[in-house]
């Protein structure tokens, strides 16, 4: 499947899916003028890319292990409904069988990204989300 990428702006941000490389990356801050304009191409290429998974496993009983990086400064409202959508979609591939992670990264003195993360969990039913607190070495798991 053909990369996804969106360059940072000063009101969305970096978004890198790719699963030749292994990177799947949402960093910056997110509050686009037209957000359902925005996320509407990711939510696609998610949904597309959960074809190929299915397909991948029923026919080479191929699982991938993919690990999504949240490094948000900042989202309001209209993208918390929609990074809560994309985290959904993440939830459904758990629930089909696939190993799909979420690192959540937070600054020490920013409290509400880290309660935005645990909120998500709250509503997830599978996928794990890990808290990363900014400046500690990352788990390789």
């Amino acid at each position: 499947m053909q990369p996804f990428r969106i360059e940072a702006t000063d009101d969305s941000p970096k978004i890198i899916l790719d699963d030749q490389n292994h990177v799947f990356l949402f960093e910056g801050e997110s509050r686009p003028q037209h957000a359902f304009k925005f996320f509407q191409p990711v939510i696609q290429w998610l949904e597309e890319y959960g074809k190929i998974l299915f397909w991948q496993k029923e026919h080479f009983g191929k699982n991938r292990r993919m690990t999504f990086q949240f490094k948000l400064s900042y989202f309001n409202s209209t993208s918390a409904k929609f990074i809560g959508d994309i985290l959904s979609i993440l939830d459904n591939f758990c629930k089909e069988g696939y190993e799909v992670r979420v690192k959540w990264f937070y600054h020490k003195e920013d409290s509400d990204m880290k309660e935005s993360a645990e909120e998500y969990l709250q509503m997830m039913k599978k996928l794990p989300i890990k808290l990363v607190l900014t400046g500690e070495p990352e788990d390789k798991n």
